[in-house]
């Protein structure tokens, strides 16, 4: 499990004392700037982590897919409906995706068809099994999502929230 950071722990050690606890406000010294990265790089990777190893047993359990299994019907869901699609969105090479697709078809989640506007690439669908899987998945997400949101206050839950629909922004 991954260690994690809390604001306090990058302020400087001149703020240590009375000042100890309180969150750190953004610096413009590079020293804790840098502190700050880190801790937030740390802490996401903390999240990631946690919810995937709270998320994946449930959904080889309940959905017989894995996390890496999930995505890809999520994006198939999302309109991917190319391998090559899958891959630029996922970021995974194109022979991963293959394997991952082929573990799809055999459990009957998928289903490769010949594309009707040009027969040389496979066009991808949701079996009704994987319609069903993938809104099931999404239903867990939630759920899940909504359990760990709910143990954080209200007020810290709206600005939690604000600020990550701000950063999110920024990439688009």
């Amino acid at each position: 499990m991954a260690t994690v950071v809390r604001s306090t722990d990058v302020s400087s050690s001149s703020s240590r004392g009375k000042d100890a606890g309180k969150a750190v406000a953004p610096s413009s010294d590079p020293a804790t700037s840098t502190a700050e990265a880190a801790a937030f790089l740390q802490n996401l990777r903390a999240l990631s982590v946690s919810i995937g190893e709270q998320i994946s047993p449930i959904l080889e359990k309940e959905q017989g897919v894995d996390l890496r299994l999930c995505f890809i019907l999520h994006n198939i869901a999302e309109g991917a409906l190319y391998p090559s699609a899958i891959a630029q969105t996922t970021g995974l090479p194109n022979s991963l995706i293959s394997k991952h697709i082929d573990q799809l078809v055999k459990k009957g989640l998928i289903a490769r068809n010949l594309d009707s506007q040009d027969t040389r690439r496979i066009r991808l669908t949701l079996t009704a099994k994987g319609k069903r899987a993938q809104r099931d998945t999404a239903d867990i997400f939630t759920t899940l999502a909504h359990e760990r949101l709910a143990r954080i206050p209200a007020k810290r839950r709206i600005a939690f929230l604000a600020v990550l629909a701000d950063l999110a922004r920024e990439i688009e």
